[in-house]
């Protein structure tokens, strides 16, 4: 048995994981999915992860770290604190110490396609019902894509722009999983990134940018089948 703990991506919280663990428990395994302080422009990924560590205090079995699209920034923090047995990235960024993600962006222009909207009054980006649609659900049912983006919150900017503090990638055995279909990260950058930054090639799920909602048993399988 292992414990997953998964950490959603920007906008989202740990709702969005809701169909997903029934099916890991069915498979045996536990998780573990906590909201993130994403509206909180005070908090960076060193908080994020401090979250993920209390929600995982009293695990004693095999923990296997989640990252969801932003949730790849926090991924290496968590594992640089406490011991875990893999770091799994789902269509996500991977950071690289001493850059920060906006740098990133910055130098892979293709690497993502997300239009954001105006900020609010404590500056954290808002994104329009109608972009999350065609982005983040665009493959989900009509009832779910309305569920998820009524849960959706502002996103500070704060993991995204600052610089990747830790002096080295964490010594874990990590995979990347590709969505085939995602309209917000492009596919083959990310196969690139899964290359480049975790020597890996990637796996590969069909589907948008959100799996956990359109295809929860079949992204349980293959996260299964990862450890």
């Amino acid at each position: 048995m292992a414990t997953f703990a998964l950490i959603h991506g920007g906008f989202h919280g740990g709702w969005c994981w809701d169909l997903l663990v029934p099916e890991l428990q069915k498979r045996g395994h536990r998780a573990v999915a906590p909201d993130m302080p994403i509206s909180d422009p005070t908090c960076g990924n060193v908080d994020y992860a401090a979250i993920v560590i209390d929600a995982l205090d009293d695990v004693d079995d095999d923990v296997v770290v989640v990252g969801h699209s932003q949730g790849g920034t926090t991924v290496p923090y968590v594992a640089a604190v406490r011991e875990v047995a893999k770091m799994i990235y789902l269509a996500s960024a991977v950071p690289f110490p001493g850059e920060s993600f906006a740098e990133f962006l910055v130098a892979n222009p293709t690497f993502l396609n997300l239009e954001i909207g105006e900020s609010d009054d404590r500056g954290c980006m808002v994104i329009a019902p109608e972009v999350a649609r065609s982005t983040f659900f665009d493959d989900c049912p009509e009832d779910v894509a309305a569920w998820a983006i009524a849960r959706l919150r502002n996103q500070a900017p704060t993991p995204i722009a600052e610089v990747c503090s830790l002096t080295e990638f964490p010594k874990v055995p990590a995979e990347y999983i590709v969505c085939l279909d995602d309209s917000a990260l492009n596919p083959e950058a990310c196969r690139e990134l899964a290359h480049d930054r975790l020597g890996v090639v990637a796996r590969e799920i069909p589907g948008s940018h959100s799996p956990f909602l359109t295809r929860p048993s079949e992204l349980a399988d293959l996260l299964a089948a990862l450890i």
